[in-house]
């Protein structure tokens, strides 16, 4: 882990009643979970899918009142950053993420993920990726919860139906 001074890690959130923006920095050791002797890199994996887990548990913020984040990974040895934003509605339970990264190996993504049923829970997730400047989704599905634990992955078709049999008429 002797690179860890080159990553810097700072996570701003902002709370639904305050027009201020609210930051902090975490050290690397305690955002990436890392192997012992592991070499930390932007695609080291992180203790935490969502930054405001780092809210919720670190700093015991209440999800429900925090309206987004911003993830700032910043590798200042290989000039490669990260930004993670996320906007959060439905009292915390519905997302939407955008995530940048900057550097030799650009890379932009949009991820919508929102409940839609509370009981059973059923969330719908959508991942978009920005292709020569476009968005084209990559993933669509539904996923339910259950008892157990277990989920069902419901997948939504992404490719375009094969155009029908039958002949189109135009009108004059």
């Amino acid at each position: 882990m002797n690179n860890l001074s080159n990553i810097q890690v700072k996570l701003s959130y902002k709370l639904v009643d305050r027009n201020k923006w609210q930051s902090i920095e975490l050290v690397p050791e305690n955002y990436f979970d890392l192997e012992p002797n592991e070499s930390v890199n932007l695609d080291s994996l992180p203790f935490h899918n969502h930054a405001i887990e780092y809210l919720v548990e670190d700093l015991e913020v209440q999800r429900e009142i925090v309206a987004a984040t911003k993830l700032h990974l910043c590798d200042r040895e290989n000039h490669q950053e990260r930004l993670i934003t996320e906007s959060f509605w439905n009292s915390g339970r519905n997302r939407l993420i955008e995530r940048q990264d900057i550097g030799n190996k650009p890379y932009s993504e949009i991820i919508l993920e929102m409940l839609m049923n509370e009981v059973p829970e059923v969330w719908e997730v959508l991942r978009c990726d920005r292709l020569s400047g476009i968005l084209k989704p990559s993933y669509h599905a539904k996923i339910q919860d259950h008892e157990d634990g277990s989920q069902t992955e419901y997948r939504v078709d992404l490719l375009p139906k094969p155009e029908s049999s039958h002949s189109v008429q135009q009108v004059a």
